[in-house]
């Protein structure tokens, strides 16, 4: 079972045929903005957290490849053992030198060493004589430091001179594209040095860095690597990007159906059973408007309690059920454990919060959600035990049951029955209380 989202295959003829968010148009958009720009810039491409902003930049890096355009890929997060973000932004450019490295060669001797002029001994308040002397005993002579400044700054033009020379030799006349992906994950003082590093070295005429980040926690990281909160971050940020576009969310159907495709849940056979468990889950999720975030973190945790109990997990839609309410309603799964419903209220208590789903979806029917009702609230009658309660077994008393009546649908009473005598001959010996076992051991959040 792979836990880590595996990626769609990008064709490299047709790079958004597997896009299942419908995004090309937007790569369309940002691409004459790259076609129409004069000289470099760099973009923050803005989008939370969970929403397919990696596999966008994959997709639309190769759209650019097919365009014409030499790319790279750096996922910063993968990098951040490193001390120098240098490195892996250079060792890219170097991969396009193929065999003739002297062009190559002649960039990185260009390149300036850090300059430490000491500075510090001369902001603290308590600088005297002897502060001073040490300073100069750290340093040869202040002469020196200042011809190892200019040295440095022309040093630094000369880099930046040969960098733009070789990326127009190696890129047919067009700019070179920086992806950099997961920054707002690295550690505080790596981000922020790795921006600095892009606007101190990079910022030439022929280069572009598309940084796909949220810009939310890239503001908590360079909060943390200050020590401060209050930063005014957006300013902050302003000095490293030129441009920002928010990459616009996915509509929650289409990312809920994205996501559980591409998880591939173990365990669920037949197109048909996935079919059924996919109007579940987004019964469930469009009901209560969770975030795209959430959704994914419980298409997860199905995954992972399916594979755990694969040989307990027949009924993937009352698990479903379950584990949704477990996460985002934790109330109602500990009323269900501890038996504080009788049938009627439960049974209005599904009614009242997914009848307009139910009423929205006309085309779909109730009876998908019917089984699923009609299975949990068997369960839940024997759980109970059959004194006291309506026992649904008994035909005439099937109208009571407000989840059975979801306008402009009515789920015929014959039908209910006859999936409840299915239930009984079934007989599969799966209790309520064996699903929340299972849950709570895969599942202990």
């Amino acid at each position: 079972m792979k836990l880590r989202p595996s990626f769609p295959e990008i064709p490299a003829d047709n790079p958004f045929a597997n896009c299942k968010l419908e995004r090309e148009p937007f790569a369309k958009i940002l691409t004459s903005v790259i076609d129409c720009a004069e000289g470099g810039f760099t973009m923050a491409l803005n989008g939370s957290w969970g929403t397919g902003k990696t596999t966008f930049v994959r997709m639309w890096q190769k759209y650019l490849e097919k365009a014409g355009y030499k790319t790279a890929y750096i996922n910063a997060w993968e990098m951040d053992f490193t001390t120098n973000p240098l490195v892996s932004i250079l060792g890219e450019v170097g991969s396009l030198t193929g065999k003739d490295r002297r062009a190559f060669k002649k960039i990185i001797k260009a390149l300036p060493k850090s300059v430490r002029l000491g500075a510090e001994g001369f902001i603290s308040t308590y600088t005297g004589q002897g502060a001073i002397k040490n300073l100069f005993n750290r340093h040869k002579s202040f002469d020196e430091d200042i011809t190892s400044y200019c040295d440095q700054k022309e040093a630094l033009q000369q880099f930046r001179s040969e960098l733009q020379n070789f990326i127009e030799v190696n890129c047919g006349g067009k700019p070179l594209v920086f992806f950099i992906d997961e920054l707002d994950r690295c550690r505080p003082d790596y981000a922020v040095e790795f921006l600095e590093r892009i606007k101190h070295f990079f910022c030439v005429d022929n280069i572009i860095f598309i940084v796909s980040v949220d810009k939310k926690h890239l503001a908590e990281s360079v909060k943390g690597h200050y020590g401060s909160a209050d930063i005014d971050t957006d300013e902050y940020l302003r000095r490293f990007f030129d441009i920002e576009y928010d990459l616009p969310c996915p509509e929650l159907k289409a990312f809920c159906e994205y996501i559980f495709k591409r998880e591939n849940l173990d365990g669920v056979q037949t197109d048909k059973e996935k079919d059924i468990l996919l109007d579940i889950i987004l019964m469930l999720v469009q009901s209560e408007n969770i975030t795209l975030r959430q959704v994914e973190k419980y298409i997860s945790q199905l995954k992972l309690c399916y594979a755990s109990y694969r040989e307990l997990l027949v009924w993937h839609d009352l698990a479903a059920f379950l584990i949704f309410h477990k996460y985002f309603n934790p109330e109602i799964y500990d009323n269900l454990k501890a038996s504080r419903y009788d049938v009627n209220s439960l049974s209005k208590l599904l009614s009242d919060k997914y009848g307009s789903w139910l009423r929205k979806e006309a085309h779909k029917g109730p009876y998908k959600m019917s089984y699923l009702v009609i299975n949990l609230l068997y369960r839940y009658n024997k759980q109970l035990g059959i004194d006291g309660i309506p026992y649904l077994g008994d035909y005439r008393r099937l109208d009571k049951l407000p989840v059975l009546n979801f306008e402009p649908h009515k789920v015929e009473h014959t039908y209910a029955y006859n999936l409840i005598r299915d239930l009984e001959k079934i007989n599969d010996g799966i209790a309520l209380s064996d699903l929340y076992h299972l849950i709570d051991i895969s599942l202990p959040f």
